[in-house]
Order: structure tokens, then C-alpha cells, then sequence
């Protein structure tokens, strides 16, 4: 089988491996669909063990990686119960291998075939509604981020949300509010592009680098709230930091009122200077940091696409065919290109 094998820094070859063996609690899933996850772009830009992702060779690991992926059983192994070749799968990464979390960045999702050991559904295994395509199952894993940044602050269907980034994890964050039934939130960026695909999915935009008073714009969506000492601030009771950009934090501790959560989604490579610890204490200002999702966060996930509570199709800019895969990378790191959701197509 053809694998995407990562070597280092910008470093990867698309080689021909052995397909894998499937245990007597295993199955065989030939894959569909894969995602590039930005913990791959960090590897392919900076570093790979710092996000999970090892060299070829590197503590004896062959070097395949890859954790998005949707795609079909081919084989079973005897001691599997209730799962049958044929069925159409999502493959959740954080349980795919007996080495559970340890393995989940480097399970193989670039690969043609990936063995899941212990095969069980709902656990490790999701099968897809017949209605749903390999497109929307790939989608389920980074669903299932953006729903645990949101079950983690205990963020409620009738509250008032910002999103601070339109990139695939904020877009998929915006898709885990609007299928729970929130109805009015607010995506921030740079980017009109992607600005766009959030208006699609049911957000009020705002490009940050046009307009002059941020507090201002969100004060007209959202209403004014006042505090105890009569400070006045845009009424919003969750922020989501999924841009990566320290500056954003900042902001955010400046615009919160008081009782506002913020869920940092968002991998920062560089430590917050000046961190504002008066204003968290005078607003009572809840901080989480985001880290993957829980098995009930990937249910949730799983249920709102499959009963298509919201389409999560949008967040794809761009397709490409397997024997392309390094080329789909140089796209994905390329900040030059405007692209949210680069998806890997094995059919």
C-alpha cells in the first residue's frame, strides 16, 4: 500500500509499505477520506514531536502519521463482534491503537489501509448514516474539538458566542454552536475568504483589520452589559480563541464582562507577555485550555452529523488525490493560499 511517510521539517515521501495485519480483535479499514490536522501543519513547518508526529526511525516508528480519516471495512478479525466488511466508518484516532492517545497522531490516517485494534463501536469505531458521505465523516474529528471547547465552559444554547479565527478548528467550533442551537454568533478574522464560509454557516462576520472599534461592533450585535461598578461591555458569555495569535487573548481580556468563559482552542507557540491578571480577577473570567475532546464529546460529534443537525461540508476548501498528498501539504502551510479544510480523497 502507498503511505505518507513524515522524515522531518518539510520532509515527507509517499512510499510503498507492507499492508498492515489484523489481530483477532482488529479490523482492517481501507481509508476514504483524510484531514490535515494543524497539528500536521506544525509538523511539517516546526517540529513533530512537540504535537505527537515521529521521524521515520525515530524510537523505531515507521514514520506513517495521520489522524483524520473516514473509510470502509474490508476485514475483520474473528474475534470482532457486530462490526462487518462493508461497513462505512469514522475511525476515532484517540482509541484506534492499544497505546490509546500515544498513538493518535502518528495511527497512520495518510496511509491506504489502517489496522484498528480492538475494534469496538462506539468506541473507537462510528459507523456513518447511510446518508452521510466520507466528506462528512473526515469532519467528524475536528467536530469533535470544537464540541469539547464548548461542553468545557458548559456553554448554553441561549448565550452569546465570539470566535476569534476562521480556520478549520474555529469553523468547526462555529458548526458545534450552531448544531446545538445557538443563534446569533459572532467569527472574527483576517481572512474575507474564510469570513465567508463562517456567514455560510450561520455567523455574523467581522474582519478585525477593518473596522475601528471592535467593542463597538459587537455591542451592536449583542446588546451592552453593565457590571456592578457600571462598566459597560458587549454582552457575550463565551469567547473561543481558535487563532493562535497572543494579541487575540488580550483583546478578549479587555472585551469580557463579567462571568465570561474563555476556551482556548487555539495551539500558541509563543508564552502571553503582559498577562492581564487584574482583569480576569475583576471579571470574574473563566480561562480553559482546549486539549483534543472526551469519548462523549466524539459521540455528540458523531450524532450531529449523522443527523445532520449542521453541514459540516462547508469547512472543505480543497480535495486532493492520495498519490497528491505532499502536494496537499505545501497547500496547507502555505499562508499565501486562503484554504480551510484540506481534505486527502483515496477514491
Amino acid at each position: 500500500m502507498k503511505a505518507l511517510i513524515y522524515h522531518d521539517v518539510e520532509k515527507l515521501s509517499l512510499d510503498e509499505i507492507s499492508r498492515p495485519r489484523v489481530g483477532a480483535k482488529d479490523v482492517l479499514v481501507k481509508v476514504m477520506r483524510a484531514g490535515i490536522c494543524g497539528s500536521d501543519i506544525t509538523a511539517y513547518l516546526y517540529d513533530g514531536q512537540g504535537v505527537g508526529i515521529l521521524k521515520k526511525g525515530q524510537f523505531g516508528h515507521d514514520g506513517q502519521f495521520g489522524h483524520e480519516m473516514s473509510g470502509l471495512i474490508v476485514e475483520v478479525g474473528p474475534d470482532v463482534e457486530d462490526i462487518s466488511i462493508g461497513d462505512r466508518v469514522f475511525v476515532n484516532p484517540t482509541r484506534a491503537k492499544k497505546m490509546g492517545m500515544m498513538a493518535c497522531d502518528i495511527c497512520g490516517g495518510f496511509s491506504e489501509y489502517v489496522t484498528i485494534e480492538n475494534a469496538k463501536y462506539g468506541d473507537n469505531l462510528f459507523k456513518l448514516a447511510a446518508t452521510i458521505s466520507y466528506d462528512e465523516g473526515v469532519l467528524m474529528e475536528p467536530l469533535s474539538v470544537g464540541t469539547h471547547a464548548k461542553n468545557l465552559i458548559e456553554f448554553k444554547p441561549q448565550e452569546n458566542a465570539v470566535i476569534f479565527g476562521a480556520g478549520p478548528i474555529g469553523l468547526l467550533t462555529l458548526a458545534s454552536l450552531v448544531a446545538m442551537g445557538c443563534k446569533n454568533p459572532v467569527v472574527i478574522d483576517l481572512n474575507d475568504d474564510r469570513l465567508a464560509i463562517a456567514k455560510q454557516m450561520g455567523a455574523k462576520t467581522i474582519n478585525s483589520a477593518k473596522v475601528t472599534d471592535l467593542e463597538a461592533e459587537l455591542v451592536a450585535h449583542f446588546g451592552e452589559y453593565t457590571d456592578i461598578f457600571g462598566r459597560k461591555k458587549a454582552d457575550v458569555d463565551g469567547y473561543f480563541e481558535c487563532s493562535g495569535a497572543s494579541v487575540v487573548v488580550k483583546q478578549i481580556l479587555a472585551l469580557a464582562k463579567d462571568g465570561s468563559r474563555l476556551a482556548i482552542v487555539a495551539v500558541h507557540k509563543h508564552p502571553l507577555t503582559d498577562f492581564d491578571i487584574a482583569s480576569i480577577t475583576s471579571n470574574q473570567l473563566t480561562i480553559k485550555g482546549v486539549r483534543g475532546y472526551t469519548l462523549a464529546d466524539v459521540k455528540e460529534a458523531v450524532t450531529c452529523v449523522n443527523e445532520h443537525k449542521v453541514d459540516v461540508t462547508k469547512v472543505i476548501s480543497h480535495h486532493f488525490k492520495h498519490n497528491d498528498s505532499i502536494a496537499a501539504f505545501e497547500l496547507a502551510a502555505n499562508p499565501k493560499v486562503a484554504s480551510a479544510k484540506v481534505i486527502i480523497d483515496y477514491e
